[in-house]
Formats: C-alpha cells, sequence, structure tokens
C-alpha cells in the first residue's frame, strides 16, 4: 500500500549518467515527482533544487559527499547567488525541506553511498506494511505504524547511523527530534503524545527488523548490582517485559539514581526533583519515568529492601 509519505515520488528510475550534471539530475529528480510540471509543487521544487544546485557549484561541492551538514549550510547561508535573492528564515526552511528530498532522492538513486547496514530496505517496508495489514487494526492506526517506519528510516539516514548500533538512546533521540526529515510529517512544537507515537512505532519497526535477523537482537541485559540484577530477572519472567523492555528500564533508573541517592533517601520531594530534571533533558518521558521508578520501588519494599 503507498502511504502519503511515498506518493511524491515514481519508484526509482536508473542512473542516469556517472558522473552525472547538475542538470541531469535536475531533470531526474522533477521527472520522480507525482506532479504536474506546471503544479506549484514542482514550481517550488524547481527552484529549490536550481538554487541548491547553484550553491554546490559556487562552493565545489561534490555531490557525493552530500549530507544533512550541507543541507543545513545551504539553509543558513547568506544569499548573494547571482540571481537568486535572500529569503526570510520562514522561506528558507521550506527550502531546505525541499533540498532534502531531493538529497533523498540521490541516495535512493545511489548517487551518495549511504551505508546503513541494511540492504534492500524498501524491501523490509513493503514487507512491514502487508504484516501491518495483516493485523487488521484501525486504518489510522495501521498508518501510523507504516508512517513510523519510514520516518525512523528517513532520520537514521539523514543521521548516517547504522541500524546494527540502534539502542535505547538512539530510540530516545528519534522520539523528540525536531523533525526536518524527508517525510510527509507536521512541522511545530513535538507534544508529550507525539513522542510516545514516535517511539512505540519506531520500536514495533525495529523489532520486526530483529525478528528477521535483519538487525542484530538486544543481548539479554544484567547488571553488577544485585537488587538491579533481582528485578531485571523479576520482569523478565513474572511481568514477560522483552530485553528491550528491560534494557530501558534498567538504563532509565541507572539515569536517576545519581540524582535520588540511596533507596532509603527517597521521598516524594526527592523524586519529583529528580523527574522534573530528567524530563527536561528527554521531554515527554516523565509519565514512563514515574512507571519505570514505581515499579521499582515496589520491587524493593516487597524484598524488604
Amino acid at each position: 500500500m503507498r502511504t502519503r509519505s511515498s506518493e511524491l515520488f515514481c519508484p526509482a528510475q536508473l542512473r542516469i549518467e556517472d558522473p552525472p550534471s547538475s542538470d541531469a539530475l535536475f531533470n531526474a529528480f522533477l521527472s520522480s515527482l507525482w506532479v504536474k510540471e506546471e503544479a506549484a509543487c514542482s514550481i517550488l521544487y524547481s527552484a529549490a533544487i536550481r538554487h541548491f544546485l547553484h550553491w554546490l557549484d559556487v562552493h565545489a561541492i561534490p555531490v557525493g559527499t552530500l549530507d544533512d551538514q550541507v543541507v543545513r549550510r545551504f539553509e543558513k547561508h547568506r544569499c548573494r547567488c547571482h540571481g537568486y535573492s535572500a529569503q526570510q528564515a520562514a522561506y528558507k526552511t521550506d527550502q531546505a525541506a525541499r533540498v532534502r528530498r531531493f538529497v533523498r532522492f540521490l541516495e535512493d538513486q545511489g548517487y551518495i553511498e549511504v551505508d546503513d547496514g541494511i540492504d534492500d530496505l524498501p524491501r523490509h517496508l513493503n514487507d512491514y506494511s502487508d504484516v501491518i495489514d495483516s493485523l487488521q487494526l484501525a486504518p489510522g492506526v495501521a498508518q501510523g505504524y507504516r508512517s513510523e517506519a519510514e520516518h525512523i528510516v528517513a532520520w537514521l539516514r539523514i543521521k548516517r547511523q547504522s541500524w546494527a548500533d540502534f539502542d535505547d538512546a538512539i530510540l530516545d533521540q528519534y522520539a523528540v527530534h525536531g523533525c526536518r526529515c524527508p517525510v510527509w510529517r507536521k512541522r511545530g512544537k513535538l507534544i508529550a503524545s507525539g513522542a510516545k507515537r514516535r517511539r512505540r512505532g519506531a520500536r514495533r519497526f525495529v523489532e520486526f527488523l530483529r525478528g528477521r535477523g535483519v538487525i542484530p537482537s538486544v543481548e539479554p541485559v544484567s547488571d553488577d548490582d544485585p537488587h538491579m540484577a533481582a528485578f531485571l530477572a523479576w520482569l523478565k519472567q513474572h511481568r514477560g517485559a522483552t530485553d528491550e523492555t528491560i534494557r530501558r528500564y534498567r538504563a532509565d533508573i541507572r539515569r536517576l539514581i545519581p540524582m535520588l541517592g540511596e533507596p532509603s533517601q527517597w521521598d516524594a520531594a526527592v523524586l519529583r526533583r529528580a523527574f522534573q530534571q530528567r524530563s527536561k533533558e528527554t521531554p515527554g518521558s516523565a509519565s514512563l519515568l514515574v512507571t519505570i521508578i514505581r515499579s521499582y520501588i515496589r520491587f524493593l519494599v516487597v524484598q524488604g529492601i
């Protein structure tokens, strides 16, 4: 099923020439758009891409070296390009978003090499979409899972992050990032529910890839602290928690413990300060932190610690 993120583009075409000329890349990109040549969308893309290609020529930046840092430089440059005028900040942001889709097109075509550690990722996305369809979820829920899978793929590519290194720390960064990814996403301030939705959707796709053996499975989690080790074992045996969930619980508790001190010193005020501090570091995480630390405290109480 074609999703909103991919509606704008035709399937990838064959490489046009090697090395490609700027005009050839420009024409190939425009021909891949699912829009009419005279449409406003096409005109806006044309202006953004021609400006970007001109700027690359002026600064002698090879196409094969493009990444998001280059796009950010272009977005922030004080425009003195011949034939182009300086733009307002809001317009430059929109222009950069179109340029990112152009860079994504070049990556898909193979003009920019990206080693993300997974071969034929589009096939896995299609198979994942079929799996989601087979679950017979509500249309909005199913579309949300497909959309987040495409989103995490685009974000990791921008970050030049290998899938083999994916962990909770990377997931946290993804959940709260200010989105400028080359997919159809709403822009603006991210609310707490948005971060939760990103985590849930991305985690599900990652588990799908791990189940296929595409990326390494998470190693069983252990801890030198006997209380923590017992808690992790309890989560596994009595709560049926996955290794990914256990790893998340351990990581969050470990981050909080330096703020909390010894368990015997914990009280409502200490916990509140720690939650507030952690929430500033990771927006939208407060409710999950409360759940995690409450579970840990109850376990310690039952154990008589």
